[in-house]
């Protein structure tokens, strides 16, 4: 998930927005933050969860990481990461039909289904 234009908009009143442009768009995205010409590859989060499951993993857990009333006090920086969503973190885990558990003769993970999704 990489926004195509990354930093706060801040309207007339002074209040702070994270823009979400161009979302259902995937793809490459180059992009000036951290540094210049970072190269992203944004992808929905249907998008992605979809390709967990159709490659045979089982969703477990999905988290939108924010950070704690308690961490805020301790750094009030931290209080504008609040006006947006700065980390996504999704638990799964492989389930495989018998038939595909590696055997003595075929004992490497098969990681093309991921690399053909792009995730």
């Amino acid at each position: 998930m990489a926004p195509a234009y990354p930093g706060w908009w801040v309207d007339e009143a002074g209040r702070k927005s994270w823009p979400v442009s161009a979302y259902p768009t995937e793809g490459l995205r180059i992009t000036d933050w951290f540094t210049i010409g970072v190269v992203t590859q944004h992808r929905t989060i249907g998008t992605t969860l979809s390709a967990l499951i159709e490659t045979g993993f089982v969703i477990q857990r999905v988290q939108e990481f924010a950070s704690t009333l308690d961490q805020i006090a301790e750094n009030r920086n931290l209080a504008e990461e609040m006006g947006r969503s700065t980390i996504l973190l999704i638990a799964a885990q492989r389930c495989m039909p018998p038939s595909m558990t590696p055997t003595v003769q075929n004992a490497q993970p098969d990681h093309r289904s991921l690399n053909q999704t792009g995730v």
